[in-house]
């Protein structure tokens, strides 16, 4: 995962906890912003198609009017719009700096997604987003979160390029994973080498990565990285892959090669009450045609015909 986009999504994983409010008004506006947002327009299930740029899932949206490209982010607590977005449009006077919470915020009336699925009335964040800009050579505008993921099952076929929004629950064949669900978070456990270790899936990081303490193997330093801590300062740390023997997710055989250890501390790296988390992100997501739905905490697998590296263990 690129070490500028998680220091990206570590501020939002961050801002968001509120404090008590003295201020009425404030309190309505934290109330809305923690609302869970649900479609208007979704009476059947709904495909979305998405650009792939530097592996990031890119949707079309729409705010008030204005298109803009949006990260479809399982690691995002929440739905964000990028500061340089707004300048541009000249929103900046709809723009709220409460002081409940740490970030602004902005009311979107309506918000559209690939010109299918509509959601309004919904308080996002506001964060600069230009080194996202930066690094895809395309203007980032937006980041679609978990909050908008919440209330119907989705289904990501990662390289058909769709995202399928359910207008309910179908009946499903397939054998269920359960999930865990806390602070607007996806979380899901693995086996490694035997071991049980729980990682948050996240399709906004580029490859699959776990902490040191919950590895357990043969491994391998490759060289030296620089990475890019919570404080916004470059750091040269070990550069070290692990070379697992066996990972398993429910009754699929996993045969990648490599992930990445991540050898970190809370200040370079945290979930959202500040502690390591390990990242199950594109690198093993593209293997499945996935299915999440958190209303019941289920995940649904399908191995991806054309790449034999997830196979059932009977």
């Amino acid at each position: 995962m690129n070490k500028k986009k998680l220091f990206f999504i570590i501020q939002i994983l961050f801002v968001f906890f509120p404090v008590i409010a003295e201020d009425e008004q404030e309190q309505e506006i934290l109330a809305a912003f923690l609302k869970t947002p649900s479609f208007v327009n979704l009476t059947k299930d709904t495909s979305l198609v998405f650009k792939l740029n530097e592996n990031w899932m890119i949707l079309k949206g729409e705010v008030n009017g204005k298109s803009g490209n949006f990260i479809f982010d399982t690691g995002a607590n929440y739905t964000v719009l990028a500061s340089e977005f707004i300048k541009k449009n000249a929103w900046d006077n709809k723009v709220i700096s409460p002081k409940i919470i740490n970030v602004k915020v902005m009311k979107l009336n309506k918000f559209k997604i690939d010109q299918k699925l509509e959601v309004n009335d919904i308080y996002v964040g506001v964060i600069s987003m230009q080194h996202l800009s930066d690094l895809t050579n395309c203007s980032v505008d937006g980041i679609i979160g978990v909050n908008l993921m919440k209330t119907t099952p989705f289904t990501i076929k990662y390289n058909d390029k769709k995202i399928i929004f359910h207008s309910k629950n179908n009946k499903e064949n397939r054998t269920p994973i359960d999930l865990r669900f806390e602070n607007n978070r996806i979380f899901v456990t693995l086996k490694i080498n035997g071991k049980k270790v729980e990682f948050n899936i996240d399709s906004g990081a580029t490859s699959t990565s776990i902490l040191k303490k919950d590895y357990t193997g043969k491994s391998k330093k490759i060289g030296r990285k620089m990475v890019v801590d919570i404080n916004g300062i470059n750091r040269e740390v070990d550069h070290i892959v692990a070379i697992p023997k066996s990972i398993f997710i429910g009754k699929y055989k996993i045969n990648l090669k490599t992930i990445y250890v991540r050898y970190v501390d809370d200040t370079e790296w945290g979930g959202a009450k500040g502690e390591p988390v390990n990242l199950l992100g594109i690198s093993f997501l593209k293997l499945f045609d996935l299915t999440i739905d958190l209303s019941n905490n289920k995940l649904y697998l399908t191995p991806v015909v054309e790449k034999p590296n997830a196979r059932p263990v009977r």
